[in-house]
């Protein structure tokens, strides 16, 4: 078990519906987004580059960990064009919605970039990426006389946990941290992270600075990390899911 309460941060999926930034650094512009996933600190920065590709301004992009509101920075003054630019746009996801942004040259966003998911009891069965490594690549030949040789390439770092007795039901006064979706919440980060896509894992919510950006490697529906299956704990506390065993793999 995992001693404290951890979360993950998602949802940083760019394509060909959200990747036109609408901006006026004294002229109108537009600053397109690299399509492709990015876990949050990724999305920063390429919020950063595609503004800095676009203008002759300089842009900078930074990020409150705690609250997931970004903050856009130029060298002069300068506007978000949220609503009077494209309709494919990043603005939702970057953390702004309303009007457009005018007048100065730092904007920061009025909600929280991308998703959450908090777990409402500390992971089970966890196992720390430091503690379990195996081989990207490996290749065992064992000669006649009995000597052994072995050929591998890279290392990859693995977590596995299991959330456990996630429900929308009212659970205030018990020991499951009471959240009006929080089955509801389990699913859509399940069907987000299923797709292969990046996320950010904080054991410590109380520490958002630290870390690990990975992928989701395998679940108890599938070896390959595509697919889930959550488990009812029928006959003792029905309307409460679990995962079953999730396991993670650490991207660079």
């Amino acid at each position: 078990m995992l001693n404290t309460m951890s979360k993950w941060y998602y949802g940083h999926f760019i394509d060909q519906t959200n990747n036109i930034l609408s901006f006026n650094d004294g002229t109108a512009k537009t600053a397109t987004l690299n399509v492709g996933d990015y876990s949050l600190t990724e999305f920063v920065t390429e919020v950063a580059r595609a503004l800095n590709a676009a203008s002759s301004l300089t842009f900078t992009t930074s990020l409150d960990r705690s609250t997931r509101l970004i903050t856009i920075a130029g060298s002069s003054n300068f506007e978000l064009s949220i609503a009077s630019g494209a309709s494919a746009n990043p603005f939702g996801l970057i953390g702004f919605t309303g009007s457009d942004r005018t007048g100065t040259n730092t904007y920061t966003g009025n909600v929280a970039s991308g998703s959450e998911f908090k777990p409402q009891v500390k992971l089970q069965k966890f196992i720390d990426f430091q503690d379990e490594q195996i081989a990207s690549f490996s290749n065992v030949a064992k000669s006649a006389n009995g000597s052994v040789e072995v050929v591998q390439f890279g290392l990859d770092s693995m977590m596995t946990c299991e959330v456990v007795y996630q429900t929308n039901n009212n659970t205030i006064g018990s020991a499951i941290e009471n959240q009006a979706n929080g089955l509801d919440n389990l699913r859509t980060f399940l069907q987000y992270g299923t797709q292969k896509r990046k996320m950010e894992f904080v054991p410590d919510r109380d520490t958002p600075a630290t870390f690990t950006k990975c992928i989701i490697e395998s679940t108890n529906a599938s070896s390959t990390g595509t697919g889930y299956r959550l488990k009812e704990y029928l006959g003792t506390t029905p309307g409460f899911f679990s995962s079953g065993t999730l396991k993670f793999r650490k991207v660079l």
